[in-house]
């Protein structure tokens, strides 16, 4: 008799326990989002019982490069649970990815506890498509209308009688000066004609003095700097490079004869600029020094042999 009461109650202990296991799951706001944009993800536990110290594990995310988490709420009780208590618990977060493609979300551990008793519950794993943005030149110019005239004043005419005086008095000032002067005009100096790494060195000098970035222009100087190494590759060496993309560019690098290294290394500058112009994204400080310390490197490793310093 005593061994059929403690078999009762062994077996009523694993059923409450196996009662007592929570639940979790993950409802994404949306499946497809453009690359760069954010989606909101909403956790439930459903505990069964009253559940404290609830805590999400979110390393998980680490082994999962294409996913980021951007921010996320305190766990909140939102209902009661399928035994009738407050076991019923929310979390938000928000996640973005820079990585076109279909994407798993991990299976997102939480931990809690029931009566002191450590317990952990793991989500599904939904899947998000990722979709980078088009761009086409789809836009229709509105045809010009014709030009609405007014009757003729005064007026109209004032500015061109004020420009012709001024001109006759610049001409009649020149000649008196020149008449004064009777010094032999020593003929101008040659135009100081630049080459194009000089010309583009100068206007990397230039936009790092200029501080976009650092003023929060951060799509102006990324469309900068990398207009600037396209203008380089177009008349140093005649690759069409001002109106490409950036795969085309990369495969006239290749024709060219560039070095694997620089060609892996101007498709990153190239395409962190695509992100920041098409994608809206805002990426580490870091990435605009790196942008800046590439472009001159490129600009001094490939001018002219005959250039070069001794």
């Amino acid at each position: 008799m005593n061994r059929t009461i403690a078999l009762l109650l062994s077996l009523n202990l694993c059923a409450l326990m196996a009662f007592a296991q929570g639940k979790a799951r993950a409802h994404l706001d949306s499946i497809y989002i453009f690359i760069g944009d954010q989606v909101q993800v909403q956790l439930l536990l459903d505990s069964a019982f009253n559940a404290t110290d609830i805590q999400t594990d979110f390393s998980v995310f680490d082994s999962i490069p294409e996913l980021e988490v951007v921010r996320y709420s305190e766990w909140n009780p939102v209902g009661v649970n399928r035994a009738g208590g407050t076991g019923l618990y929310e979390q938000r977060i928000v996640i973005t990815s820079f990585e076109n493609g279909a994407h798993t979300l991990p299976a997102i551990p939480i931990r809690y506890k029931v009566n002191g008793q450590e317990q952990i519950a793991l989500t599904n794993t939904p899947r998000i498509e990722v979709a980078t943005i088009g761009v086409t030149d789809t836009t229709q110019l509105t045809p010009i209308k014709g030009i609405v005239e007014e009757p003729r004043t005064i007026e109209d005419f004032l500015p061109y009688l004020i420009a012709v005086a001024a001109i006759g008095l610049l001409v009649a000032l020149f000649f008196f000066i020149r008449r004064l002067s009777r010094k032999q005009e020593t003929p101008p100096p040659p135009p100081v004609v630049l080459k194009p790494y000089e010309i583009a060195l100068q206007k990397l000098e230039a936009l790092g003095a200029a501080q976009l970035w650092q003023s929060g222009s951060i799509k102006a100087y990324q469309s900068e700097l990398t207009f600037i190494i396209r203008e380089y590759l177009e008349n140093q060496f005649k690759i069409p490079a001002l109106e490409n993309t950036t795969d085309e560019i990369i495969t006239s690098l290749q024709q060219y004869g560039f070095a694997a290294a620089w060609q892996e290394r101007l498709r990153i500058l190239f395409q962190n600029a695509d992100l920041v112009k098409f994608a809206k994204a805002d990426p580490p400080l870091q990435i605009h020094e790196d942008g800046m310390r590439e472009a001159l490197a490129f600009v001094w490793e490939t001018k002219p042999a005959e250039v070069a310093e001794n």
